[in-house]
């Protein structure tokens, strides 16, 4: 669509890193994507990283991350101090040594929550569509209104504070399989 519409289209893949749509990584669509290294990203280090295959953007991405400098001496725009800390770098480039054992694990805690919650009448994870990989970073639960026992129940204040005790419940329950699971990570070592 924004082709069809001449409009530029920029990505936030901050959780992105690992990350497949389509078969393809992320980081080659729309004009450029963003990834966070934050330490609550599966990539973690500080900072970020913008991909683009477009020229004039790079060059311009990397002039205002080094002061808007052009050259040695002249600004060409104001800019911040962008760059990565060497520091910061060095522990990236070790996070790459383990990052697919990390997305690995991530899968496996995944496949645990999914068998955990099929004890669970009408909840499951979204899931992710064949083709596309996640870093699972978050984890988006599906309730079904029946199964669960939320479509049944009417409208209205008394309707509402039922629903309230259903999913309380079902927040119990996750609670104990996720210990349960962690029970087992720790036994796994």
């Amino acid at each position: 669509m924004a082709d069809r519409k001449s409009l530029a289209l920029f990505y936030d893949s901050a959780s992105g890193s690992g990350c497949t749509y389509r078969v393809r990584r992320l980081g080659v669509f729309g004009k450029a994507e963003i990834f966070s290294f934050h330490a609550t990203k599966v990539f973690t280090m500080e900072g970020g990283a913008l991909t683009t295959n477009v020229p004039a953007l790079f060059g311009r991405a990397c002039q205002l991350r080094g002061f808007g400098q052009i050259g040695d001496v002249d600004c060409g725009r104001a800019g911040p101090n962008g760059k990565m800390m060497e520091v910061s770098a060095l522990v990236g480039l070790r996070a790459l040594d383990t990052f697919d054992e990390v997305l690995a694990h991530r899968a496996w805690i995944e496949a645990e929550y999914e068998r955990l919650l099929a004890a669970i009448p009408g909840v499951r994870l979204q899931g992710v569509v064949p083709g596309n990989t996640s870093s699972r970073l978050y984890e988006a639960l599906l309730l079904d209104e029946k199964r669960f026992g939320l479509g049944s129940i009417g409208r209205g204040p008394a309707a509402r504070e039922h629903q309230m005790h259903a999913i309380c419940g079902a927040v119990d329950a996750l609670q104990k399989h996720a210990n349960a699971v962690r029970a087992r990570l720790a036994r796994r070592g």
